[in-house]
């Protein structure tokens, strides 16, 4: 396979898993949206499902390649799921700590404090 056929695989790969994760987010901002309407709250965040979106689909791509080992291919199947929800779950939180981190850098005087910040805060 050549590098210009490995690019256009993952490229489709990435657009596929984008537009799944771009439905089932845009879906969640509209509710949220609809939501806060009624409240007459404005909220423009739109660009943050289709940006989430993205990343999801990469990080996904890159959890497909992890191997977890010769000795989980001879476990029992769920051995793998659990593993791998595991690592999905890590996943997720080490971009949710990255984004918290980055949202609250200029409040917080730096990334690490916003980071601390985050976490000792009530909606972590």
């Amino acid at each position: 396979m050549s590098a210009l056929e490995k690019f256009k695989h993952e490229l489709k790969q990435v657009l596929a898993l984008t537009i799944y994760f771009g439905c089932w987010l845009g879906v969640l901002f509209l509710i949220k949206y609809l939501l806060l309407a009624e409240y007459k709250i404005a909220v423009s965040h739109f660009s943050i499902a289709i940006v989430g979106a993205l990343i999801l689909a990469k990080v996904v791509l890159i959890l497909e390649h992890v191997s977890l080992g010769s000795w989980v291919r001879s476990k029992p199947a769920w051995v793998d799921v659990l593993l791998r929800t595991a690592l999905y779950t890590f996943g997720v939180f080490v971009l949710i700590s990255l984004e918290r981190g980055l949202e609250l850098r200029h409040e917080h005087d730096g990334f690490f404090n916003a980071l601390m910040a985050g976490y000792r805060h009530a909606d972590v």
